[in-house]
């Protein structure tokens, strides 16, 4: 398992999340194309978007 990988689940579980609520929100985000997920990875295209659907 990448270093990253093992970082953000490791913070998923200190935040208390579920994996199913981690899923859901990540579907959503890609849907509306601020991020793509693929096989063991998550590519953000647009950090700048990202950041704004953050602050909002």
């Amino acid at each position: 398992m990448e270093k990253r990988i093992a970082l953000f689940l490791v913070s998923v579980m200190i935040l208390g999340l579920s994996r199913e609520t981690v899923n859901r929100r990540l579907a959503d985000l890609e849907k509306r194309g601020l991020v793509q997920t693929g096989r063991s990875e998550i590519r953000i295209p647009d950090w700048t978007a990202l950041e704004s659907e953050a602050t909002s």
